[in-house]
C-alpha cells in the first residue's frame, strides 16, 4: 500500500498548485486524476484572471478573488522558473465593451458598482476605447477598463504547473482516479483507488465538478458540471493586447497569436461534446 503525507484527488490547476506548494515545503505527495492531468476544466478554460462578478451571487467571492489575484505575478514567476515553461501569463487588463444607446448610464453604473466592491474601474469614451483596442467595432459607445486584470494560457500554464511540481518532488498517477474517501475511525486516512488503497496523514479533493462523483464526497462539495463551447481563431493581421468583453461574447488573445472566442453555459451533465448552436 502506497503512504504519503498528503494525497491529492484531481490533477487540474488547483490540485496541480497544491501539489507543487506541499512538495517544496518538504512533504511526500500524491496526485491522483482519472486521466492524464489538466484534461477537464483546466484545458477548457478561457483563462480570464478576473474577481468581478458576473451575478450577485458571485459578490461575496470578491475578496478571494482579489486575493488570488493578486498572487498571480509571484506564483507564475516561480512555475516558470521551476518547470522552465512558459504560461502565456498577460498582465494588462481587460476592457469590456459598450455598444447600448444608454451605453453612459451603463458606464456610470458599471464603474459604481466596481469602486463599490474595491476593484479598479476606469471609463472611456469611444475614440479612447479604440486607441486602447484598435480592433474594436466602430460602433463601440463606451468602455470599462480594467487594468489589474489579466489573462494566462490555462493549457500552458497547467502542463508548467505539473512540471514544477514533478521536478519539486510530488508524484502524479494518471488513469487512477479516486473512487472514494478511505475512512478509518471517523477520520479520513486516505484514498481507495481503483484497485488499491492509498494512506495519506492528510487528504486533498481538487476534483472540481468531479468531486461530488467520489463516494462520501458529495455532502461536502455538492458541485455539478457546466458546459461552455468556445472557438479558437487565427487572426494574425489582428492586434489585440488584451481581453475584450462585451454583453455577448469575450475574445482572449493568445501569446501564439490564437484568439478564443466564447463561450456558452449549459448545464448538461458530463456531455462535452460541441454543438452547431453552441458555436453560432
Amino acid at each position: 500500500m502506497k503512504k504519503f503525507d498528503v494525497a491529492i484527488a484531481g490533477g487540474g490547476v488547483i490540485g496541480g498548485a497544491i501539489a507543487l506548494e506541499l512538495a517544496r515545503a518538504g512533504l511526500r505527495v500524491a496526485v491522483f486524476d482519472r486521466q492524464h492531468p489538466g484534461q477537464e476544466a483546466s484545458w477548457a478554460s478561457a483563462g480570464i484572471l478576473s474577481p468581478a462578478p458576473e451575478n450577485p451571487g458571485m459578490v461575496t467571492m470578491v475578496p478571494l478573488g482579489k486575493a488570488s489575484l493578486a498572487l498571480y505575478p509571484e506564483f507564475v514567476a516561480q512555475v516558470e522558473e521551476i518547470s522552465g515553461k512558459t504560461t502565456g501569463f498577460r498582465p494588462k487588463g481587460t476592457l469590456e465593451a459598450l455598444f447600448s444607446r444608454d451605453a453612459k448610464a451603463e458606464l456610470s453604473t458599471i464603474i459604481a458598482l466596481h469602486h463599490g466592491l474595491g476593484l479598479r474601474a476606469e471609463p472611456l469614451g469611444a475614440e479612447d476605447a479604440r486607441q486602447f483596442e484598435p480592433a474594436l467595432n466602430e460602433e463601440v459607445a463606451a468602455a470599462v477598463f480594467r487594468p489589474d486584470e489579466a489573462s494566462v494560457d490555462n493549457r500552458a500554464l497547467t502542463a508548467a504547473i505539473f512540471e514544477a511540481a514533478q521536478r519539486s518532488g510530488a508524484e502524479v498517477f494518471s488513469g487512477n482516479g479516486a473512487k472514494a474517501m478511505w475512512r478509518e475511525k471517523n477520520r479520513c486516512a486516505g484514498l481507495l483507488l481503483q484497485n488499491e488503497r492509498v494512506a495519506a496523514q492528510w487528504t486533498i479533493i481538487a476534483a472540481g465538478c468531479f468531486s461530488a462523483t467520489i463516494e462520501g464526497i458529495a455532502t461536502y462539495a455538492p458541485a455539478r458540471p457546466a458546459k461552455g463551447q468556445m472557438a479558437a481563431l487565427r487572426a494574425d493581421d489582428l492586434k489585440m493586447e488584451r481581453v475584450l468583453w462585451s454583453e455577448k461574447v469575450y475574445l482572449v488573445p493568445r501569446n501564439d497569436g490564437r484568439i478564443v472566442a466564447g463561450a456558452t453555459v449549459e448545464y448538461a451533465g458530463f456531455d462535452k461534446r460541441t454543438t452547431a448552436g453552441g458555436m453560432e
